[in-house]
């Protein structure tokens, strides 16, 4: 019978919630590339930065030991020994640092990722 058009307003406001549901979809699976993206870049940063810092502490502990060495050969003063040894310090807290700053972003990666949520203990079979 004549409905008055009833069916096909309520089939194109069916269209209409499918193709809005769509979008809604397909913007939240954008956003979660771009977090996921955004994520990895921070770990990749993070792990370089680590690296400068261990290598800055390499160079620290070498110097520190080449003022120590030269300060007992009485051909540097005691100024420069507590130079290096500051630097040495600032070297170890930097590469503290950037270790954290790696494992804080690797987390981060593994929650966007839903790694955390599929990770099992140790020894534990799915």
């Amino acid at each position: 019978m004549f409905d008055g058009g009833r069916r096909s307003r309520e089939l194109q406001r069916a269209r209409s919630d499918r193709e809005a549901t769509v979008a809604e979809i397909d913007a939240l699976r954008d956003r979660i590339a771009n977090e996921v993206w955004a994520a990895y870049s921070r770990v990749k940063t993070a792990r370089r930065q680590q690296e400068a810092a261990a290598a800055l502490l390499v160079s620290a502990e070498q110097s520190y030991d080449a003022a120590r060495e030269a300060y007992r050969f009485g051909v540097r003063n005691l100024l420069d020994v507590v130079a290096a040894q500051k630097a040495l310090a600032q070297a170890r807290t930097e590469d503290v640092n950037a270790r954290v700053q790696l494992l804080l972003q690797i987390a981060s990666l593994a929650f966007r990722t839903a790694d955390l949520m599929t990770a099992r203990p140790p020894g534990t079979h799915p």
